[in-house]
């Protein structure tokens, strides 16, 4: 996967993460588990923010290194209303 095509998601899978880093699938959900590989649990799916994959290949978010790509932070502070299953809570744009 090229750094453009990175650029072009918010989110990539485990193993499209793994491969973008030069690793197999294994090894990948393997440095998810410990923290290497940064993730976001979405119900049952395991994602890797991409944002966070550019910076971990040391590659700019963006064309120009002025800035962030996006000026939205997400949060996981429980939205007001949300049901909240166990460790799970919804994201929430600052």
């Amino acid at each position: 996967m090229t750094p453009d095509q990175l650029r072009s998601r918010l989110t990539v899978t485990v193993p499209e993460a793994g491969r973008a880093l030069g690793i197999g699938r294994d090894a990948a959900y393997a440095a998810a588990e410990r923290g290497e590989i940064p993730t976001l649990r979405l119900g049952r799916r395991l994602v890797v923010p991409t944002g966070r994959l550019l910076e971990l290949l040391g590659i700019p978010q963006t064309d120009s290194e002025a800035g962030p790509a996006s000026p939205t932070v997400a949060t996981t502070e429980p939205v007001e209303g949300a049901h909240n299953h166990g460790d799970t809570a919804r994201l929430r744009s600052a």
